[in-house]
């Protein structure tokens, strides 16, 4: 069993079925920033969350961040995008380096107490998203992505935006 498997070239539209459940305990723990501090997501602000999992050296996560910083600087603050970094997998002081030297807007959120494994077991693939409502309920999840497939994921999360 590895946590290094990741999907570069399926983009999967959102899904409900064959999603890993959605934790919502998750929701409770705390995260570390890239500057050492503790960090709660915070579900009570009446914005959709995305929550992507990924991990410094995925060539997929790193494709994805230029989209979502995009995203972010398209919407009106109506979506919350949380980017959480596996520790299991990366290093604090690499999570680091990587989110120190881009210039983004996103979260950018370390597990440094392995919340991913613990909340979800079976998660084995990146990137791994979630897009919840403001009261935290999964709407879905998608699993991967693919450059060549960005203007159906903008199309489909433009709702979100509003």
């Amino acid at each position: 069993f590895s946590y290094t498997h990741f999907v570069p070239a399926i983009i999967l539209k959102m899904e409900t079925k064959s999603c890993i459940p959605f934790n919502d305990k998750f929701l409770q723990s705390d995260f570390l920033t890239a500057d050492s501090g503790l960090f709660r997501i915070n579900s009570s602000n009446n914005n959709s969350m995305l929550i992507d999992f990924y991990y410094v050296g995925c060539s997929a996560c790193e494709s994805k961040f230029v989209f979502l910083d995009s995203l972010k600087k398209a919407g009106n603050g109506n979506l919350d995008i949380y980017r959480i970094c596996n520790g299991q997998i990366t290093s604090f002081e690499g999570f680091r380096k990587d989110v120190k030297s881009r210039k983004s807007g996103l979260n950018f959120l370390f597990d440094h107490k392995g919340s991913i494994a613990k909340n979800f077991e079976h998660l084995d693939r990146y990137p791994y998203e979630y897009l919840l409502k403001p009261s935290g309920e999964m709407i879905g999840c998608r699993v991967g992505f693919s450059e060549s497939t960005l203007s159906a994921y903008f199309n489909e999360l433009k709702d979100y935006l509003k």
